[in-house]
């Protein structure tokens, strides 16, 4: 019934993230942000439509407006896409000043001492950051209570956040599970989350070695993301996608397939920073992205002749892009190899 979902929506319209739960037309989000109201909502909008698209300067600009707002809702949503959009760019420091900072405000007795009703929002971004700085150790209690009093889309995306504090887990089925069955009870569009839902079911396939049906998964969240040309879920999940990328888009999408892997080296990059404090530079940073695809692949155990066939690349290739790698990385070895790798 839509009528009742907007009236349900409504209810949410002082929150932030208006892209998560809003349920517009695929190309028609700008459209969408002309109808918000309330001035600081559309701008912090605007900022998460180039957050998704992969226009992490833009995003900044706008986004660094209201990190400081005294409207708490306001300054947690704003400092999130701060921080990750500088992620991406590789401004790692500012990240972690950033995340120091909401951190500290997260872990102070007035904060604990909060209504997760009233602050469910703030609880859902410090579990993204929970994720993005401790990754399997992060704790997502809070988010399970908050998760009851946020809109249809944000609960959606929080299901994503689980799905991932999974993988990093190691279970694969479980990441499946749970984006299949968040994806399952979707009776409206949510295309954000939406998107990143078949992007971190994917990941599960891959990791499961279920070629075809990870494929299958991987192009539909391509189609999805391509409708508004919303590419970040895909460069932000890029090294653990172990090849999809490679595999789905080099032909069918080659341009956007450029500016993902052009984005997803800047966003490994930060990342790797990010969670390895006191590392000026790092071996990483000179590995291409092909060579971080395959190193991955070769660091979750798959043979030389998998990753040959997989990538539709000659044997004698993937022999000398691992030979590089070592090379690059000072190593000898495959089980060095997870010093450098993602989870």
């Amino acid at each position: 019934n839509y009528e009742e979902w907007l009236y349900n929506t409504n209810k949410f319209e002082h929150l932030p993230f208006r892209l998560m739960c809003a349920d517009f037309a695929p190309g028609r989000c700008l459209d969408y942000i002309e109808t918000i109201d309330n001035t600081k909502i559309k701008s912090i909008s605007e900022a998460e439509y180039h957050f998704f698209k992969g226009n992490s300067e833009r995003c900044i600009e706008i986004a660094e407006n209201y990190i400081s707002d005294s409207d708490d809702t306001i300054a947690f949503c704003s400092g999130l896409l701060y921080a990750v959009a500088n992620l991406s760019i590789c401004n790692y420091r500012v990240v972690r000043i950033t995340f120091d900072n909401m951190q500290k405000y997260i872990l102070t007795k007035e904060f604990a001492e909060r209504d997760a009703k009233k602050e469910s929002i703030a609880f859902f971004t410090s579990s993204i950051i929970d994720i993005l700085l401790h990754c399997a150790k992060a704790d997502l209690t809070k988010l399970k209570e908050a998760m009851q009093y946020l809109p249809d889309g944000i609960r959606l995306f929080s299901t994503y956040i689980m799905a991932l504090l999974s993988y990093y887990n190691g279970d694969y089925s479980r990441t499946i599970g749970i984006a299949d069955t968040a994806i399952s009870l979707c009776t409206h569009i949510h295309l954000v989350p939406v998107i990143y839902l078949h992007v971190i079911a994917a990941i599960g396939l891959i990791n499961m070695k279920k070629i075809e049906e990870a494929k299958a998964r991987f192009r539909i969240a391509v189609d999805l993301a391509a409708a508004e040309g919303f590419w970040a879920p895909i460069i932000q999940h890029h090294g653990i996608l172990l090849g999809l990328p490679e595999v789905c888009m080099r032909e069918a999408y080659s341009a956007e397939f450029r500016y993902v892997a052009l984005g997803a080296h800047d966003f490994l990059k930060g990342w790797y920073h990010i969670n390895h404090v006191g590392e000026e530079k790092s071996m990483v940073d000179e590995l291409s992205t092909t060579e971080f695809v395959i190193a991955m692949l070769f660091h979750k155990g798959w043979s030389m002749k998998e990753i040959s066939f997989y990538l539709e690349m000659s044997l004698r290739m993937v022999k000398q892009h691992i030979s590089t790698v070592y090379l690059k990385l000072g190593i000898t070895k495959r089980e060095e190899l997870k010093n450098y790798m993602l989870v």
